[in-house]
C-alpha cells in the first residue's frame, strides 16, 4: 500500500483558498460547524506514519445497522450516509433507551459501526470542564465574577484584570480563539495529516497562539466562541486544586457517575476499545486520521466517550447531581452583552426546535462530530456521533439531517 502523500496537487475549484471559521458561538444542533483542524509550531512525534485506505466503499443506507430503536430513529440516522461513513445515536429518557448505529466503522475491513463505539467528543469537553469550575465555585475556591488574573497571574492574560471567570465560561472574554480556522486548503491538510497531528503541545503553546491573535472585543462586549477560554479554565482547575485537569475530571465526574467508557487520552494518540475510524479524503486518496495527539485540544476538546456516557453526563449535569442549587442556576444563566447578543450558559448552549428548547453542546475534531442535547431537567437527552466524509458541500445535508433527527425525537407530533 502506498502510504505517502503527494508533494503537491492542484486544489479543486470549489476548495481554492482557506475558509475562516465564523467568529461566533458554534451553532448548537441546527447547523454543522467546520471541523476544527489546528497547525501550531512544535516537534513532531518520531515515527508517526500517515496511513491511507486503498479501497473506499462508502456505506449506503441499507448497510447493516446495530439498533434497538424504532423505525423513525433508524431512518433518521441512515440519512447521514453517505456524507458520513458511520453514525451513532442514543436517545434516553427516564422510561427507556433507544439506540442505533449505521455505516462502517472501518472502510478497510468493512466492519459495521457499533452503537457502543467510542469517539472523540471535541468541544463537548467544555461542558465537563465548566461543571468542575462550577463545583469549585460552590466550594468557595473560585468566584465567578472575579478577574482571571486573581487566580492565574503567571499566565499574563491580556486584560486579565477585567476578564472574569464567568466570561471565560460563556465566551464573552474577547480572547482570540487559538483554533479559529480549519484546513480547507489541500496542501495545508496534507501537512496536518503527515506531520502536524502528531505534534505535542503544552497549554502555554495554545495560549501563546490565542493571545497573539486580534481580540474580538472588550470583555463582556460580544459573544465569540473561543477555545482559548477553556485552556484557561483547565489551568484554573489545576491552580485551584493542585491536581491535573484530567485527574479532577476523573475524580469529580467520571468515577462518581460510572462513566467507564470515557477517557482523557493525554499523549495517547489512538482510541481504545471499539470505535468508528475517522477519515479525510485528499488528492484522490482517503486517509485514516483516527489517531492524533489531542494535546492541541486539551481542556477545550480532548475527551473520548460513548453516546451512553455522554447521555449519563447530561442527565447528571442538568438533573442536579453534579452541582449545588446556586451553581445549577448559574449553569443556564444567560448574559446580555453590550452589543445586545444573548450569551449561552456556562459551558452549555441552547438549541430551539419547533416545540421546545434544548440545552447541551456540540463538538468537532478531525474525523468526528458530536452532539449532546436534552431537556433542561435532564430527563430526556440525545447523544449523536458521526464521522463526516467529504468536503464542505456535504455539510448542509448533515445539518438538515441533524435538525430532522432532533425534531422527530423531541417534537414527534409537531
Amino acid at each position: 500500500m502506498d502510504t505517502s502523500v503527494p508533494p503537491s496537487a492542484p486544489a479543486p475549484a470549489h476548495d481554492a483558498g482557506r475558509r475562516r471559521r465564523r467568529h461566533a458561538v458554534r451553532p448548537l444542533a441546527v447547523a454543522v460547524a467546520a471541523t476544527l483542524f489546528l497547525t501550531v509550531a512544535g516537534t513532531p512525534a518520531e515515527g508517526a506514519p500517515a496511513s491511507t485506505t486503498d479501497v473506499v466503499r462508502i456505506p449506503s443506507a441499507t448497510d447493516t445497522a446495530d439498533t434497538t430503536g424504532d423505525r423513525q430513529l433508524r431512518a433518521d440516522l441512515s440519512a447521514f450516509l453517505p456524507e458520513a461513513t458511520a453514525a451513532l445515536v442514543e436517545v434516553r429518557t427516564d422510561a427507556d433507551v433507544r439506540k442505533a448505529a449505521v455505516g462502517r466503522a472501518d472502510l478497510r475491513t468493512g466492519a459495521p459501526a457499533r452503537a457502543d463505539g467510542r469517539f472523540r467528543i471535541g468541544s463537548v469537553t467544555k461542558s465537563f470542564v465548566a461543571a468542575v469550575v462550577l463545583q469549585l465555585v460552590g466550594e468557595g475556591r473560585i468566584a465567578l465574577d472575579a478577574p482571571i488574573e486573581r487566580y492565574l497571574p503567571e499566565q499574563r492574560v491580556p486584560r486579565g484584570d477585567r476578564i472574569t471567570v464567568r466570561q471565560l465560561l460563556n465566551h464573552t472574554s474577547g480572547l482570540h480563539d487559538y483554533a479559529d480556522f480549519d484546513l480547507s486548503d489541500p496542501v495545508d491538510l496534507r501537512d496536518w495529516i503527515v506531520r502536524d497531528r502528531w505534534i505535542e503541545h503544552s497549554p502555554r503553546d495554545l495560549l501563546d497562539r490565542g493571545f497573539a491573535g486580534e481580540p474580538y472585543g472588550e470583555p463582556g462586549e460580544t459573544v465569540h466562541y473561543s477555545s482559548t477560554d477553556y485552556v484557561l479554565a483547565g489551568l484554573l482547575i489545576e491552580k485551584s486544586t493542585g491536581h491535573s485537569y484530567p485527574d479532577e475530571i476523573r475524580r469529580r465526574i467520571l468515577r462518581p457517575l460510572g462513566l467507564r467508557d470515557t477517557s482523557l487520552p493525554g499523549r495517547t494518540t489512538d482510541i481504545a476499545g471499539p470505535h468508528a475510524r475517522g477519515y479525510a479524503p485528499l488528492f484522490g486518496r482517503v486517509y485514516d486520521v483516527t489517531a492524533e495527539n489531542m494535546s492541541w485540544g486539551w481542556a477545550a476538546g480532548d475527551i473520548v466517550s460513548t453516546t451512553a456516557d455522554v447521555n449519563r453526563f447530561h442527565a447528571a449535569l442538568f438533573g442536579g447531581r453534579l452541582l449545588r442549587p446556586a451553581e445549577q442556576r448559574e449553569l443556564t444563566s444567560r448574559a446580555t452583552t453590550t452589543d445586545g447578543t444573548l450569551a449561552g450558559g456556562l459551558g452549555v448552549g441552547v438549541a430551539t426546535l419547533s416545540c421546545t428548547t434544548l440545552w447541551g453542546h456540540d463538538g468537532g475534531v478531525p474525523g468526528y462530530e458530536t452532539l449532546m442535547v436534552g431537556s433542561v431537567d435532564g430527563r430526556t437527552r440525545l447523544a449523536l456521533s458521526y464521522n463526516p466524509f467529504g468536503d464542505a458541500e456535504g455539510l448542509p445535508n448533515l445539518a438538515r439531517n441533524t435538525k430532522s433527527l432532533l425534531e422527530h425525537t423531541f417534537c414527534p407530533t409537531s
